[in-house]
């Protein structure tokens, strides 16, 4: 039975992504969508979104460490140097947002795209399953007509072997009758009438069979078609599945690169703090 779904609110994904991020794990759509147990994934990724935007951590704010004495002291030289150190470490740590930022609008893409993709196919998947249960009631239905069908034709032919029955039963009759009087000739007309009437029913019987026969072949027919588009549909549904996990995988690995580009960058502004110059006691005084 397909469940109806409830209506999803934004405040409900945030409590369930602030849950997940309470114990330690990472906020990640299939887990939100799992731990609600419905919902649409469209709707689920721009709330995680949304939730990840606010949740973000705040950009360490750089600070200018350069005392009044140095400015004071330095050659032209070293001042020169020390502006383009950091003018060299700005830059390239600004590429690397840049470039994290890109990346991030492009997954943030694929999810959206895996999102759709994956509510198409909720959809192709229950339509297949209305589909298929309308073929399970048209192949009952089928079966049911066929065994009228069978049950029709036995009752003619039982009806034919009454008749023929009746038919050699009278002859014998009248063979033995031969030389009784007008009336045994009265009745043997009376059995040859009805053995006409009898044969013209049986002739209209077997008319009848043979179009019920053609009926049957047919039923028979579309049964079987029925059955080969079923096929064809559960094929379908499979290849669909196999699909949606493919793009999964790739989600995942998505999520890996850009952790992984994040350490780098985290690392790139250790590296461009540490290349600040340290000034020695001495210019100090």
């Amino acid at each position: 039975m397909i469940r109806v779904a409830e209506k999803l609110t934004k405040e409900a994904i945030f409590t369930v992504a602030d849950t997940i991020a309470s114990e330690g794990q990472p906020v990640r759509v299939a887990e939100v969508h799992r731990r609600l147990g419905y919902g649409s994934l469209t709707t689920i990724t721009n709330a995680v979104r949304e939730w990840r935007e606010h949740h973000k951590p705040s950009a360490p704010v750089a600070q200018e460490m350069i005392p009044q004495t140095i400015t004071d002291k330095l050659t032209a030289l070293g001042a020169e140097l020390w502006a383009q150190a950091r003018a060299v470490a700005e830059e390239g740590l600004a590429k690397e947002r840049e470039a994290l930022e890109s990346y991030r609008a492009e997954l943030e893409y694929q999810q959206q795209e895996t999102a759709e993709y994956a509510d198409a196919l909720n959809d192709a998947n229950e339509r297949l399953k209305e589909s298929n249960t309308d073929r399970q009631h048209q192949i009952e239905q089928l079966r049911s007509e066929k065994e009228s069908l069978n049950q029709l034709l036995k009752s003619i032919s039982d009806q034919l072997i009454t008749a023929e029955t009746r038919t050699e039963s009278a002859y014998k009759h009248l063979e033995d009758q031969k030389e009784d009087s007008r009336g045994l000739r009265e009745l043997l007309a009376e059995r040859e009438a009805e053995h006409n009437s009898t044969m013209q029913t049986v002739q209209r019987q077997a008319e009848e069979i043979s179009r019920l026969r053609e009926e049957l072949a047919a039923i028979k027919e579309r049964q079987s078609f029925m059955e080969q588009q079923l096929t064809s549909e559960r094929a379908a549904l499979v290849q669909a599945q196999k699909n949606l996990e493919a793009i999964s995988t790739r989600e995942k690995d998505a999520e890996i690169r850009a952790a992984k580009l994040e350490g780098e960058v985290t690392a790139l502004r250790s590296q461009a703090t540490k290349a600040e110059p340290i000034i020695p006691s001495e210019m100090t005084d």
